[in-house]
């Protein structure tokens, strides 16, 4: 269970403990529940995104776990099946952050990478992508990332903030650094309307890229 006085690696230590002995069955279990199969084979557009309604999980340790299943459409489902988004969150004073594995997921956890979201960033996300600062924290994470779970990042040379990268998104672009060679604090959002100078640039490379990805090998 993560608790106040634990560093960013031993909150990292205690999603890897899940993701390998904890969702390796649930995830299965859930995934493969008949409901979904009906639905997108009976309700679902081809070419139509799918939204589920998340699923709030606490694992045998005490975490917390957001999983999100989705689909491009009929089309896509019946080529490759269901897609998911997990991702654990816990609660401090200053709000709630969250920890999501960044790599292809294998189970190993081998060559892995995880993004650390702090509260400031969904503060920032709420306030200048959804313009709804009443809008619910944890509605707000889920909105985040029912629309963000795919983005692309470059290191960026900055004297003031040091070890700082650029990560776009399909909606705008996090900015953070790079807090040890496998976790990635992400700390503030900003939209692509405030991008300037190289920003611009930076960003519509990105941008094109996660659209590649999302399109072509999602």
């Amino acid at each position: 269970m993560v608790v106040d006085s634990m560093t960013y690696e031993e909150i990292v230590a205690e999603f890897k403990y899940d993701w390998r002995n904890y969702f390796p069955s649930v995830l299965q279990r859930i995934m493969e529940d008949n409901k979904y199969r009906r639905y997108m084979l009976k309700e679902a557009k081809d070419n139509i995104p799918v939204y589920f309604k998340p699923i709030e999980l606490t694992s045998k340790r005490g975490n917390k776990y957001i999983l999100q299943i989705n689909s491009k459409g009929r089309t896509d489902y019946k080529k490759s099946g269901l897609l998911y988004i997990l991702y654990m969150y816990y609660r401090r004073s200053e709000g709630i952050y969250v920890v999501m594995l960044g790599s292809n997921g294998s189970w190993t956890t081998r060559d892995d990478f995880y993004n650390l979201y702090t509260p400031h960033f969904f503060d920032r996300y709420r306030e200048r992508e959804l313009k709804d600062v009443h809008k619910p924290k944890l509605q707000t994470i889920i909105d985040f990332f029912q629309h963000n779970a795919t983005g692309q990042y470059i290191t960026v040379d900055n004297k003031k903030y040091p070890d700082s990268i650029f990560y776009t998104v399909p909606t705008g672009v996090m900015l953070g650094r790079i807090y040890n060679d496998y976790i990635y604090e992400l700390r503030t959002y900003i939209s692509f309307e405030m991008l300037k100078g190289k920003q611009i640039e930076n960003g519509e490379i990105l941008a094109a890229r996660v659209k590649d990805y999302m399109d072509n090998r999602q």
